[in-house]
């Protein structure tokens, strides 16, 4: 009996863990709808370049894991308090975060952010207004852009799906601040 319960439970966490990937890969899809351009790595030519979505579909559906696949796409899991310190201050509360993966330039993540059981969509886009953004465009399904006219950040493009406890955000960030991109909040490496 104890097999069969272990068994049930694998299942279940597969199909967590299957649902996760359908609503991540759902969710960069989008954003590429809208235009944010998650290349794969900042290196690559232009006419080599693959955009990310494809490569993190690719890899899925090739069973990787989200992290190898958005690894592969140029995107480095990084924990809330190694993010810089302008991600809190001027794009969301890192302490809501459950997890962000960015290219090495910050300019596009992919950030899981906390949200209460009520919380829709409009509650999300009040807690970016509350760091000083001011909506443009809002396409009332979680696609918006947003600009400030205040702080390292100016634009940003959010394209958001709401999951069971959590939205997965693609953002695409203009920063116009000199300050490295370096993911670490003191500049040392640690």
């Amino acid at each position: 009996m104890d097999r069969r319960k272990h068994l049930i439970q694998g299942g279940q966490a597969q199909q967590h863990r299957a649902g996760r990937a359908v609503c991540i890969v759902g969710t960069l899809c989008l954003a590429s709808c809208i235009g944010i351009p998650f290349r794969e790595s900042a290196c690559a030519s232009a006419e080599h370049e693959q955009p990310a979505t494809q490569t993190v579909f690719d890899s899925v559906m090739h069973g990787a894991s989200f992290e190898d696949a958005l690894g592969k796409a140029g995107f480095a899991a990084i924990d809330a308090a190694a993010l810089p310190s302008w991600f809190d201050e001027e794009i969301i509360d890192v302490t809501r975060l459950d997890g962000c993966h960015a290219d090495p330039s910050f300019d596009a993540a992919l950030a899981i952010i906390e949200r209460e059981p009520d919380e829709e969509l409009d509650d999300l886009r009040r807690s970016f207004e509350e760091k000083g953004w001011l909506v443009a465009t809002d396409d009332g399904q979680g696609a918006l852009s947003m600009i400030k006219e205040k702080g390292a950040c100016r634009w940003m493009t959010v394209s958001a799906t709401k999951g069971e406890t959590a939205w997965d955000a693609a953002l695409r960030i203009q920063r116009i601040s000199p300050e490295p991109a370096s993911p670490t909040r003191n500049g040392d490496g640690s």
